[in-house]
């Protein structure tokens, strides 16, 4: 699917700028002061895909959502935390990622597979629950269609600032809304190294169509980048569509 420039223009609020996402980010604990925990949260369900770390050692998150994204393709809530990357922590990593899923869904009363976890930060350290649990209330009591930045402040850990974007493409003469955040300083290298991004956009597409995307666009940009040629346990990158705009089927085919 081809979008000339005349027809893209940029948009602000991030993540927001998306008809059906919600969004926080605040601290709780997993790091001394800053944002370290971010929802995104989708009242209506998403269609979502994800692209993972390429590295023989998977954090616990990953190989979590990679299981989820086989078995479904529809979400209504993505968890991210940083401070901790619960990654090589055996047993216990593993139960910390299902003990999340299920607190988050039973406070949002949704089904625990409907919600995908990352993590990012110390690879190795069994993680604390006890800020995730003190902070889950505020975290969702803040859900909003305005704090997209504060998503993409509590996934940082080395970037300097938050990194988000947003903006529309007409399509078959549809306006198509698009939005992001993203993570990632030092450990870029081929195969994204160190790097957690959320994609999401309004289109309805199918998660087989969201998933040739989103293969292709990271070949052609997150896997051709190096900074200090390692890798990390952690990488994920995952794109969701609210499902707010039908495309006609002719477009549909460009996948």
């Amino acid at each position: 699917m081809q979008i000339t420039e005349k027809k893209l223009s940029a948009l602000t609020n991030g993540l927001n700028a998306v008809d059906g996402v919600m969004s926080n980010g605040i601290h709780t604990g997993f790091k001394a002061l800053d944002k370290d925990l971010a929802l995104l949260y989708f009242p209506d369900g998403a269609t979502v895909t994800g692209i993972f770390t390429r590295n023989k050692i998977k954090a616990h998150s990953v190989m979590y959502d990679m299981d989820m994204l086989k078995q479904f393709t529809e979400f209504k809530a993505i968890l991210v935390n940083s401070g901790n990357a619960n990654a090589c922590n055996g047993l216990r990593g593993e139960q910390d990622v299902h003990e999340m899923t299920r607190s988050l869904a039973e406070k949002l009363n949704i089904a625990p597979h409907q919600v995908l976890v990352s993590s990012t930060g110390v690879i190795g350290e069994p993680m604390n629950l006890q800020p995730f649990y003190s902070g889950l209330d505020a975290l969702i009591d803040g859900l909003s269609h305005q704090h997209s930045t504060a998503a993409a402040e509590a996934i940082m850990t080395t970037d300097t600032i938050p990194k988000e974007l947003s903006m529309q493409a007409e399509i078959g003469g549809k306006t198509i809304r698009f939005g992001a955040m993203i993570k990632g300083a030092g450990m870029i290298h081929p195969n994204m190294g160190t790097m957690l991004s959320y994609i999401v956009t309004d289109a309805a597409l199918p998660q087989n169509a969201l998933n040739t995307a989103l293969k292709s666009a990271a070949d052609d940009s997150f896997n051709v980048m190096t900074v200090d040629g390692d890798t990390s346990t952690n990488d994920t990158v995952l794109l969701a569509a609210t499902n707010k705009v039908p495309l006609d089927a002719a477009y549909l085919d460009d996948f």
